[in-house]
């Protein structure tokens, strides 16, 4: 789906609509008690047919008379970087009832609708997240497969810089002084051990559906936050 265009569903049914059906069905998230990290928006886009998503390289397609939200998380710092946008999408049958969840996992997606470990509060998936990392997983015992799940909020924090994804390519800019402030900035005000319990409370105290909008919101929201934050670091840092 092209930039600034909205989805059938919206188009169809209007703003309104499709922000309810958004929020009734945004994961709830769970985060470690030490994370630093509070979401800066959730951007939505919801699919009544084919389409190419706009926040990411995927082609959803919902199950025959049903629909795709795509719910796109969006946090100014990856514990290794600056910019981090997570996905979730939640697949709903021609009646409503969800078909089907998955979640992003450092460039995968995943299955996170799994029979006996998938939780569900008043019909929201509930989806763990990283620490730090902000991949999403439906039980946090799966993070133990992470070989740096440790190493990558402490000893390696901020070692990626500025990460730019192909979508902001030509509307943000890094280089190499930059991104080893960045690192610097990172490693001095967020390095962390995490405590691998997870609470329902938010680092910022906010529920997901506060933190809802149209994905095309969130887009212009990205940009000028992290237009911000590299201005911000910079000066800080005297680059």
């Amino acid at each position: 789906m092209e930039q600034g265009r909205k989805s059938g569903v919206e188009r169809e049914c209007g703003q309104t609509y499709a922000a309810e059906l958004a929020k009734a069905y945004v994961p709830h998230l769970r985060y470690d008690r030490a994370e630093p990290f509070g979401l800066a928006g959730i951007g939505y886009t919801i699919y009544a047919d084919r389409r190419h998503s706009p926040s990411c390289r995927r082609v959803i397609e919902p199950v025959f008379g049903g629909m795709v939200i795509e719910y796109a998380f969006y946090y100014d710092f990856d514990i290794q970087h600056l910019y981090d946008l997570e996905h979730a999408f939640v697949y709903l049958d021609g009646e409503g009832k969800v078909a089907g969840v998955e979640s992003s996992f450092h460039g995968k997606f995943l299955n996170s609708l799994i029979e006996g470990v998938t939780a569900f509060e008043e019909g929201h998936p509930v989806l763990y997240v990283q620490p730090g990392k902000h991949a999403l997983l439906p039980a946090p015992e799966y993070f133990r497969l992470v070989i740096d799940r440790d190493t990558a909020c402490n000893r390696n924090a901020g070692e990626a810089g500025f990460l730019i994804s192909s979508m902001f390519e030509g509307r943000l800019f890094t280089d190499q002084a930059l991104d080893r402030k960045i690192e610097e900035y990172i490693r001095r005000n967020y390095a962390f051990t995490p405590t691998w319990e997870f609470t329902d409370k938010s680092p910022d105290g906010r529920g997901t559906e506060e933190a809802l909008m149209p994905y095309e919101e969130l887009d212009a929201l990205i940009v000028r936050r992290l237009s911000e934050w590299s201005g911000r670091i910079s000066a800080e840092l005297n680059i």
